[in-house]
């Protein structure tokens, strides 16, 4: 549990969360595994430093992981990256003024439950671009698949200011698949009409 921290001026992330190695101690390699039981909430993550063009707010994931009440401000990109499988709860968030990148990553094990967020394009946000009303951007670049697929994705009560229709629709626009403008053909298997499970968070 993470509460009540405020986490500026990274070179790198502000603050990420989402794997350890695990070494057991036989001379194997070690093991990339995703972190389990994480709750970071009512803190804030702000001005990532540009030192090398790597201005970025949060890299988060796991197991069992919730983000709820947190602040991502002034970040350039990874508002936060979902940077691991599995449920990702991501609740009562605010984002504000991303440049490139709002709420992205994941792969196609991916389940996400993004909901009652309020994104704020700022100053630095393009507008007049797709990136400036994207509310989530499933990837599957991690797939050994032959074909793309993008998780699933329960995403619905999100506001995006200044973009009345995915605010009324989170999936007209809000989520988008590559370089497309929406989820495209993607969209069928990836919607979720329900929260996926997920504890009851506030």
């Amino acid at each position: 549990m993470i509460d009540h921290v405020s986490a500026s001026w990274g070179l790198d992330e502000n603050m990420s969360m989402y794997r350890h190695m695990y070494n057991d101690s036989t001379g194997i390699a070690e093991q990339k595994l995703g972190t389990v039981n994480i709750t970071i909430q009512n803190s804030i993550f702000s001005e990532a430093l540009d030192t090398w063009n790597h201005a970025f707010g949060s890299t988060l994931g796991g197991e069992n992981c919730s983000f709820m009440r947190n602040l991502w401000a002034d970040n350039a990109g990874r508002n936060p990256s979902i940077g691991w499988n599995g449920v990702f709860n991501f609740v009562n968030n605010v984002m504000f003024n991303w440049v490139h990148r709002s709420t992205d990553g994941g792969d196609y094990r991916a389940l996400y439950n993004i909901v009652n967020n309020y994104y704020k394009p700022g100053p630095s946000t393009p507008k007049d671009t797709p990136i400036g009303h994207r509310i989530l951007k499933p990837e599957s670049g991690r797939s050994k698949l032959k074909y793309q697929v993008y998780g699933r994705a329960y995403v619905a009560g999100n506001i995006v200011e200044g973009f009345p229709n995915v605010t009324k629709d989170n999936w007209d626009g809000g989520v988008q698949v590559e370089e497309l403008p929406n989820a495209g053909p993607y969209q069928a298997d990836m919607k979720a009409t329900a929260p996926l499970p997920m504890p009851e968070l506030t």
